[in-house]
């Protein structure tokens, strides 16, 4: 199950859970700065519980292999290479109604 933990204008995080245990962790961090905005984002996965060390040393290769994170690096590019193509219209457009 995932979990919003926060969500307002600088950002937000969410986790998942598995039988109660965090198991992958997601921030998005936004802040204005000179020029535009300046976009963090980190995605942990494993488990920082008691049972840690058993979990992510056999367990979350399972889940979350090599080549699902390198998948994800990629996705994470292209998907946040695009918003230079949108967001600024999208920011005038909310903009110019305030």
């Amino acid at each position: 199950m995932s979990t919003i933990e926060r969500l307002d204008e600088s950002g937000f995080v969410h986790s998942d859970r598995v039988l109660g245990l965090e198991v992958a962790r997601m921030s998005y961090r936004f802040e204005v700065v000179q020029g535009g905005t300046l976009y963090e984002n980190e995605l942990v996965v494993g488990t920082p519980s008691a049972i840690a060390p058993l979990f992510n040393r056999t367990v979350r290769p399972l889940l979350f292999s090599e080549a699902k994170g390198r998948a994800w690096l990629k996705h994470n590019v292209e998907e946040v290479g695009a918003f230079e193509h949108f967001l600024p219209a999208r920011s005038d457009a909310e903009q110019s109604r305030a």
